[in-house]
């Protein structure tokens, strides 16, 4: 789903949330942004542990910036090389990003807003609103 994808009128950059398993690691979402317009640009990778398609306004989340991944794991679900566990797609959509701002859609659902606020070198807190 390259830059300018659609989704239920919806345009932006592709999304995907991972369920992460296994791999000597908790249990853990990988929330991945495509970066760049081209089919095969990097995803920034972000590691949470909620479900973010299921969060309402109000809730909010901690992410953990990890490695960025290929743009392979827009639609790959498996073993991730190396015995570091699993992964299983369990949504996806675009996502428009404006600084600090997110706006996406979930599988084709009603748009969410996430605001973000750096809390250290290593953690985002991302608040969603209405």
């Amino acid at each position: 789903m390259p830059e300018g994808s659609e989704i239920a009128g919806f345009s932006g950059q592709p999304v995907v949330l991972l369920r992460h398993t296994g791999g000597g690691k908790p249990d853990h979402y990988d929330w991945m942004i495509q970066e760049g317009s081209e089919p095969e640009s990097p995803l920034q990778t972000w590691r949470v542990m909620v479900r973010l398609d299921e969060l309402k306004p109000g809730d909010w989340f901690i992410a953990e910036p990890v490695v960025d991944h290929r743009a392979a794991y827009l639609t790959y679900e498996g073993p991730v090389s190396g015995g570091r566990g699993e992964v299983q797609r369990v949504a996806r959509g675009v996502a428009l990003v404006r600084g600090t701002e997110i706006e996406m859609n979930w599988n084709g659902r009603a748009k969410q807003r996430l605001v973000g606020t750096k809390v250290d070198d290593q953690s985002w807190r991302f608040a969603v609103r209405e």
